[in-house]
């Protein structure tokens, strides 16, 4: 069907300005499109909409990595419950992967954006493609905004608009089209210039990378079973959940937590500067100074070794050496080492509250886009106390999901700044709703 499609166009001229023909490429470039105008004109006239190459990348590999989550199973026998659980898992996350494969996208023009602008401060011009022209030849692509061609529209207003000059063609493009005729050329001039951003639902920018990273992850799973050297499978289980980067954010933020538990629960080596050593060296020969010279330096038989009230109380890393069972001081070496699932069945306290998961999904996300942004950074420092609040929201969910619709609707390159203000944004008004 495509191929037959293609045989039906045909090579077309059609005359453009220079100027805004090197602005068209830019934009496009910009917006990930192809760089061909003309396969971009045919993608949308035909109904598909604009399509991003990155948006062909994902929805391939999105396509492999949907092949691959049936299998996610551990390669070992497993409960009922447990399997209903791995099942429930692998639909949510496939269905997840379909959302996120949107190939096409609605094309949002600067004119109308600019005609927004004007509408809000009562202009009575409206914006045309000569306004953009003129805009573009006279004050460069920087200024290609809607505030900035709006602005620009104020700011000349002893122009007579209906009498503007206008350029001369003095390039070409160079496209395959159903037919040659004036109106199909200046279709295509009006569907392919000038275009501002694509529609909000466009894909995330690394989706690419997260499929990548997934497919990779489960190859790596699928040859568990292949080397096994025990049945033991509910940690190793989790620990390649936790490397995925697809799952939707409810399940990501269980294996999140899970992670966070297994890293805790691991003892850390205390490392000793060469200071501790030089001091702890000192003081030892000093115990063996001050200690009688007919007082055997034996250690004294488990027996003897009972708990004295009155010492002096040890400091955290010493009692962590150290245990008392029954009145006995033993060696952690002594003492039966607990399986992480002794440590996931321990009391409350180490599980993070449901605002804190928010906290670490959202700093996630932030962390996204101020890792070159020290402005950002600072920003964000800020409004701490707002971010907290803003995790607090009993509505989260929802909250963040329209603070990354507005963020993605945000041009500039650095985010950081803009995020801050709408967190604190958000925050006050809920503050001046409850206090209503």
């Amino acid at each position: 069907m495509e191929k037959e499609q293609k045989e039906k166009l045909h090579a077309v001229r059609i005359p453009c300005n220079s100027t805004v023909k090197n602005y068209t490429f830019a934009t496009l470039k910009r917006l990930g499109l192809d760089e061909k105008p003309g396969k971009v004109y045919n993608d949308i006239v035909s109904g598909n909409g604009a399509i991003p190459k990155s948006v062909y990348a994902a929805t391939t590999k999105a396509k492999t990595l949907l092949e691959m989550i049936p299998k996610f199973h551990p390669p070992v026998p497993v409960t009922a419950a447990e399997m209903q659980e791995y099942d429930a898992l692998i639909e949510q996350w496939g269905t997840y992967i379909k959302t996120q494969m949107n190939d096409a996208f609605s094309v949002i023009y600067l004119c109308d954006e600019v005609n927004k602008v004007l509408q809000k401060k009562n202009s009575t011009v409206r914006c045309q493609r000569k306004h953009l022209v003129w805009c573009l030849s006279l004050l460069g692509e920087s200024a290609m905004t809607p505030k900035g061609v709006a602005d620009a529209i104020l700011r000349y207003d002893g122009t007579d608009w209906e009498n503007l000059p206008q350029l001369e063609n003095d390039d070409k493009y160079y496209v395959r089209l159903n037919d040659d005729s004036d109106e199909e050329k200046q279709k295509f001039l009006d569907t392919v210039e000038f275009i501002y951003a694509l529609s909000s639902s466009a894909a995330d920018a690394s989706l690419v990378e997260k499929i990548q990273n997934d497919i990779e992850v489960l190859t790596e799973f699928s040859r568990w079973g292949d080397a096994l050297t025990d049945y033991k499978y509910v940690e190793r289980y989790k620990e390649f959940a936790g490397r995925l980067q697809t799952l939707p954010a409810a399940l990501s933020k269980k294996f999140k937590v899970t992670k966070k538990q297994i890293k805790s629960a691991a003892p850390k080596k205390q490392e000793m500067t060469q200071e501790d050593e030089q001091c702890a060296t000192t003081t030892e020969k000093e115990e063996v100074m001050e200690s009688p010279a007919n007082e055997s330096t034996e250690q004294p038989s488990v027996d003897e070794q009972t708990t004295d009230s009155s010492a002096t109380v040890e400091s955290p890393s010493v009692m962590e050496e150290h245990k008392q069972i029954d009145g006995v001081s033993v060696e952690n070496d002594d003492i039966p080492q607990q399986s992480n699932e002794d440590i996931e069945g321990n009391d409350s306290q180490h599980e993070p509250e449901q605002w804190e998961l928010n906290q670490m999904e959202l700093t996630d996300y932030i962390n996204e886009f101020t890792r070159n942004d020290e402005t950002g950074k600072n920003k964000i420092k800020e409004v701490k106390d707002y971010i907290d609040a803003f995790c607090k929201f009993k509505d989260f969910d929802a909250e963040f999901a329209d603070l990354k619709r507005i963020v993605d609707n945000y041009q500039k390159r650095f985010k950081g700044g803009f995020i801050a203000g709408v967190i604190k944004n958000k925050v006050m008004e809920h503050e001046s709703t409850e206090q209503q």
